[in-house]
């Protein structure tokens, strides 16, 4: 889940930052992963949560918050909007 966070974040953030508010995102999709059965599930949707979330819609392999709740079944009332509101870059 690190490589991913890496891998989404890199690109938008300064050299050298690495896992710089990693532990600040998966704070906000940890409680949502409950809901998954596998590890391959969890793993698998942290990517396309930060692809949802943390990318903006001018950012290559951003996906619809849309498509993830529909895709997920979690309904967006369980988001921590005030700590992705902190945690957020560019526009909502």
């Amino acid at each position: 889940m690190q490589q991913i966070y890496v891998d989404i974040t890199a690109p938008h953030e300064p050299p050298g930052n690495g896992l710089t508010g990693y532990l600040d995102w998966r704070e906000i999709y940890d409680p949502l992963s409950i809901i998954f059965d596998t590890p391959q599930q969890v793993e698998r949707y942290w990517d396309r949560f930060m692809r949802a979330y943390y990318l903006t819609t001018h950012d290559a392999g951003f996906e619809r918050r849309e498509t993830f709740h529909n895709d997920t079944g979690i309904p967006y009332g369980e988001m921590d909007w005030d700590l992705w509101r902190m945690m957020r870059r560019g526009t909502p």
